[in-house]
């Protein structure tokens, strides 16, 4: 109850404060003055809907996105025929490199199976270290 007097109280001493002094009543006729002019100014009606608008920002985003897979397409063609014209200019290299067998490194023929893969655990192509070697004999175990 005491916030409800103090609230009370307030206004009053505002209704004595408007009352009585001049200032005060200037000023709640300019607020009053400054309302009526900010109500009375024109609205501008929007020359597009909010729905054209947003169609016409969809479909700038849309033209941007197929210019940018245009752009992308072109540069993968140029990279196809950079890289083609390249290994024609070689002499076909490539594909005499594709009907020979897979290599290793150490220049050994690989089979494409996965037995290559326990071979080289089994028998290692180069010499490991003892803890390492005992590592793997008792993984595969």
């Amino acid at each position: 109850t005491q916030g409800v007097s103090s609230a009370a109280s307030d206004v009053y001493k505002r209704q004595a404060l408007l009352a009585e002094d001049p200032r005060w009543q200037a000023r709640l006729q300019q607020l009053r003055q400054l309302r009526a002019a900010m109500q009375s100014l024109p609205v501008d009606t929007p020359s597009h809907s909010a729905a054209d608008l947003a169609a016409g920002v969809f479909a700038r985003v849309e033209q941007r996105h197929h210019r940018h897979q245009r752009w992308l397409v072109a540069a993968g063609v140029a990279l196809v025929a950079l890289v083609g014209g390249s290994q024609w200019l070689q002499g076909d290299r490539s594909l005499q490199v594709a009907q020979q067998p897979p290599t290793t490194p150490w220049g050994q023929t690989s089979d494409a199976s996965g037995d290559s893969l326990i071979l080289a655990l089994d028998e290692p192509v180069m010499p490991l270290p003892s803890a390492v070697q005992n590592a793997v004999y008792e993984s595969s175990r």
